[in-house]
């Protein structure tokens, strides 16, 4: 068997603890390989009441902004190991725009989180890495929140550093 070779590794992101242990296994990852790490975000186009859109007409900005910011601290981490890193910020429905991105930017690998979800909370909110895992054109890795209890240290880290 050949052994994978990765120049480009897509970390989707929703700024949660599975995607935080998501973005450090995609750095540990293209810091073995040498791969370019593109951070992505999926804002979900949101409708609002009039009302609500009334007092609040540049809440999408502030939250764009807010996300881009977010994505560029992780280029800024990356960059800072060494790692050759970019994002991307789109809006539309998640598994869909994560497949596209992937397609279109020839990625490799999707790394992202999971959130672990089962039973009726899985059934009503759906899993958007188990859509992107069917639909995606590369291989995808999941990796699983960690436990909000624990303060263990994310695997890849712990290998980085040695421990």
């Amino acid at each position: 068997m050949t052994k994978p070779t990765f120049t480009t590794l897509l970390a989707p992101t929703d700024f949660s603890a599975g995607s935080a242990a998501a973005v450090e296994y995609a750095l540990w990852l293209a810091g073995r390989t040498s791969a370019t790490v593109i951070f992505y975000h999926v804002m979900e186009p949101t409708v609002y009441s009039v009302d609500f859109a009334l007092t609040r007409p540049d809440l999408s900005t502030e939250v764009r902004q807010q996300a881009n910011e977010m994505l560029r601290q992780l280029v800024e981490e990356a960059r800072g190991r060494g790692i050759s890193a970019e994002h991307v910020l789109a809006v539309g429905a998640p598994f869909a725009e994560i497949g596209r991105a992937a397609a279109e930017r020839k990625a490799d690998l999707i790394v992202m989180g999971t959130h672990g979800r089962t039973g009726l909370a899985h059934a009503v909110l759906g899993s958007t890495a188990e859509r992107v895992v069917r639909l995606a054109p590369c291989p995808v890795l999941t990796v699983k929140a960690p436990p909000s209890s624990s303060n263990e240290t994310p695997v890849a880290e712990r290998r980085a550093s040695g421990g």
